[in-house]
């Protein structure tokens, strides 16, 4: 009975997380002499508007490849094996959105995807969905240092993740990015 009723408790929480508003009514506050990422928002309500309310640039994704191969928002494959339960598609609260605000509204935008899975088939669905919303104004950071080992599946996915498409994307690996630039990290 308990797990029905926090099934039925994250399954409404988290589909009144994905009423996205249209973009353009969206408040952005950003400062472009002060780069913010902001850290695992997805888990908020309107986590995309509510990173930029907050003046962030850098959202971040935590993403797996789900049972039915789309790319979707969790911090957890294993417990989003057993309840099924995810914060929506990457490409319905990031990707879309990012690509109307950059297209509309002119900012430079930088979405950081860490891998929490290594499911070889995520590389390529991936890859489409960045070619499918690429804009010269958003940007794609990659990043999941948290792997389970030097040759860990995560770890060769992102290898060859940055391999084969860094060039094309113009991907930047998270750990790069940081020290290239003066980021600072927001909790949301």
């Amino acid at each position: 009975m308990y797990k029905i009723i926090l099934f039925l408790f994250l399954f409404i929480f988290i589909q009144s997380c994905n009423d996205i508003p249209d973009p353009k009514d969206v408040e952005i506050n950003i400062n472009p002499s002060v780069i913010k990422h902001s850290h695992n928002d997805y888990a908020t309500n309107n986590p995309l508007y509510g990173a930029l309310k907050a003046g962030c640039q850098i959202v971040e994704a935590d993403v797996i490849l789900s049972i039915d191969d789309r790319i979707v928002l969790s911090h957890d494959k294993k417990w989003y094996t057993e309840t099924l339960i995810n914060y929506g598609t990457l490409e319905d609260v990031y990707l879309r959105p990012m690509k109307e605000i950059c297209k509309e509204r002119g900012y430079d935008l930088y979405l950081f995807v860490e891998f929490k899975d290594g499911s070889p088939d995520i590389k390529d669905i991936l890859h489409d969905l960045f070619i499918k919303y690429q804009h010269r104004k958003l940007h794609y950071i990659i990043g999941g240092w948290d792997f389970d080992g030097l040759y860990s599946e995560r770890k060769i996915l992102f290898d060859a993740f940055m391999y084969f498409y860094s060039d094309e994307l113009m991907l930047s690996s998270w750990d790069i990015f940081v020290k290239l630039n003066n980021v600072t990290t927001v909790d949301l």
